[in-house]
Order: C-alpha cells, then structure tokens, then sequence
C-alpha cells in the first residue's frame, strides 16, 4: 500500500469515528417565545448543563438546573422530569424544553461567546447561598433574568446592583429572601459543580 493511501486512511479514521462533537464551547441565551422563562445553555467539550429560570409568572413552574451531553450538533440535557433537547444550527440551538404534563417550550438560543470564556458581563452565573444554587442569566442586551433559593424551598427573583458591574467578589445581585434582602455576589458557572448537583452521568 503506497503512503499516499496510509495517509488518507489515517485522515479519515480520524474524522468518522463514533459520537464527538461538532458544537465549540460556549454559552447560549434564550428568551421563551410563549413564557416569561429565559433558558441558559453551556457547552463544555462533550457535556454541557443550563438554567431556566421563570420570571413572575412562571418562577416555581419554570426554574431549575439541568445537565446533559454533546453528541455532534445536539445538545440533550434534564433535570426534575424536563427534558431540553436542542439543535446547532447556524450558530444558534434550536429545540423544544418539555415538561413531564406534556408542556412544551420552543427554544431559540442565541451564543453569547464561543470558545474561550472572556471576561464578559454576559452568559450564566451562580452562587450557592443558604444550601441552595442560585442562577443569573445576562443576555447580549444586558439583560437580567435571576432567581434566589433557599434549602428550605423558598424562592425569588434576583435584581441586579445597578450599575451591572464585575467586582472582585463577582456580580452583585439581591433578592427578597424569608427574613428581608439579601445582596450576594454571583460568579461564571461551574460545569463539573452543577453536573455533580443534578447527578449527571
């Protein structure tokens, strides 16, 4: 066999091989069309986790977080019986966020970077406060959709410090919480942290 044709076996083994991913890491924003709910997607190699997090009107219904794989183009992610299955396409994820009572939720996520994570006021950021993970999305308008959690279930929406500013600390946010305000500091997502609470595989 001539080293032409070595060469181009070796090529292409390693272009065909099973699963992979075509996605570069990133985060992705959505605004749900048919909610109040924003949806938060971030890609990390083959696994990637996200947040929905309901505004006023859909704040215990639609926040939690979420976890899940790459496989090529699709991004398939649960957590507490929703399913995100979701579909590069054009630099966008597009799919459906389903509900365990057959809700269903068309998704449009926009990247707000790929590759490398800057140093940006824009994506998903969290904080665990009071044994529970707290959420932020900022989206490409600057944007804020948050919500607050206690351990004990209790659950609110998170307003940013104005003016929306990166400290030492992180971002400062506040939110009503079961004995008055409370101000913390949210910092980029942790994908391994997030992954370990929602028990992915």
């Amino acid at each position: 066999m001539s080293l032409r044709w070595v060469a181009l076996l070796v090529a292409a083994s390693t272009t065909m091989g099973c699963g992979g991913t075509d996605l570069e890491d990133g985060t992705y924003v959505a605004r749900l069309s048919t909610s109040d709910a924003w949806v938060s997607v971030v890609v990390e190699a083959d696994v990637a986790i996200a947040y929905s997090c309901g505004g006023a009107e859909s704040l215990e219904e639609q926040t939690r977080w979420m976890a899940g794989t790459v496989d090529g183009s699709r991004v398939t992610l649960d957590g507490e019986g929703w399913t995100l299955d979701l579909e590069e396409d054009a630099g966008r994820l597009t799919g459906a966020l389903a509900g365990p009572a057959s809700e269903r939720f068309s998704v449009d996520a926009e990247a707000v970077f790929e590759g490398e994570r800057p140093d940006s006021l824009r994506g998903l950021f969290t904080a665990v406060v009071d044994g529970c993970r707290a959420g932020v999305i900022i989206d490409e308008d600057g944007g804020v959709r948050g919500a607050f959690c206690t351990e004990a279930g209790f659950l609110s929406q998170v307003t940013p410090v104005m003016p929306v500013q990166q400290t030492a600390d992180g971002i400062p946010v506040e939110a009503p919480g079961p004995d008055g305000v409370r101000t913390f500091a949210v910092q980029p997502v942790d994908v391994a942290a997030v992954r370990a609470e929602v028990g992915a595989n």
